[in-house]
């Protein structure tokens, strides 16, 4: 490639950029790869180089892992979990192990299984039961790697009686011991009686193909508790051709009563990120409440 054929790729976007000088493993959060999808794979750009490609800071939807692998055929694309407070990563699978490579396969939206030094659990946090697999509990953890307590504040409510770490995280494991995140426990909404999660919602709403990109969160409603809301960026081709009603719609024929959007869908340009890349969902909620977007 030309210098000119260079600075048109870093514009066009910084990770194909990064993978032109053959890097070999690369961790982006998913917003970073949504954008990826959305410009496509530059032609002639040669990926052989990139072993791995690992997603974290949030779960990125199955339908888009597929297209991912699609755009770096011969890469393994894979999903990882971490905290600052557990010292980085804590759960993945390895692309040295063949039964490794066999589940990042077959389980595209699982972090792995917790690496060597870290103990995990999941339990009730309501009950403090101990959850089985396939059951949707917070995830606890102990390791030497932990912290020891936030500086400068109080840390007693971050660990629990028997010291392990609340990581906040409602996760579940299958019978093979492979993790699935399903959201922030303080970011779940309850309608009624029901627990929504809304990663769940924007897992459907992903599906959907008018959406790029999808945030949902909780309306506060007097009788309900939370009305589950979605704020979505839509595809070029599809601007002006999709209603909100039509995505309502969508939802309401292929969810569960409890995560219909009956707080509504609004359309925006942009979804605020943290300098991470994480998605400030309460800022998004307190922006629509307020009536700025």
């Amino acid at each position: 490639m030309s210098r000119s054929d260079l600075r048109s790729l870093k514009k066009l976007n910084f990770i194909f950029f990064m993978i032109f000088f053959q890097i070999t493993t690369f961790l982006s959060a998913p917003n970073q790869i949504i954008d990826m999808i959305r410009v496509g794979r530059p032609d002639g750009l040669d990926t052989t180089s990139l072993a791995a490609c690992i997603i974290g800071g949030a779960a990125l939807p199955e339908r888009l892992m597929r297209v991912l692998r699609d755009l770096l055929p011969g890469t393994f694309v894979f999903m990882g979990y971490g905290q600052t407070e557990v010292t980085g990563i804590m759960t993945l699978f390895s692309i040295k192990q063949v039964k490794h490579t066999l589940s990042l396969h077959y389980k595209p939206e699982s972090v792995g299984i917790p690496l060597a030094g870290y103990c995990c659990k999941v339990v009730d946090p309501e009950t403090e039961k101990p959850c089985g697999p396939n059951e949707s509990g917070e995830l606890r953890v102990k390791s030497r790697l932990v912290m020891n307590g936030y500086y400068g504040r109080d840390s007693s409510e971050t660990f629990d009686a028997e010291g392990w770490l609340k990581t906040g995280d409602t996760v579940y494991y299958d019978k093979d011991h492979c993790f699935f995140i399903v959201d922030r426990i303080k970011e779940m909404l309850k309608y009624k009686s029901w627990h929504v999660a809304p990663a769940m919602v924007e897992k459907v709403l992903i599906d959907h193909p008018a959406v790029q990109k999808a945030v949902v969160f909780g309306i506060p409603h007097e009788e309900d508790g939370d009305h589950p809301a979605a704020v979505i960026i839509l595809n070029a081709d599809y601007k002006n051709k999709v209603t909100p009603e039509d995505i309502e719609h969508f939802i309401a024929q292929r969810a569960p009563d409890r995560m219909k959007l009956r707080g509504g869908v609004t359309f925006i340009e942009k979804i605020p990120l943290t300098p991470s890349g994480k998605v400030k969902r309460r800022d998004i909620r307190d922006m629509v409440l307020k009536g700025l977007i």
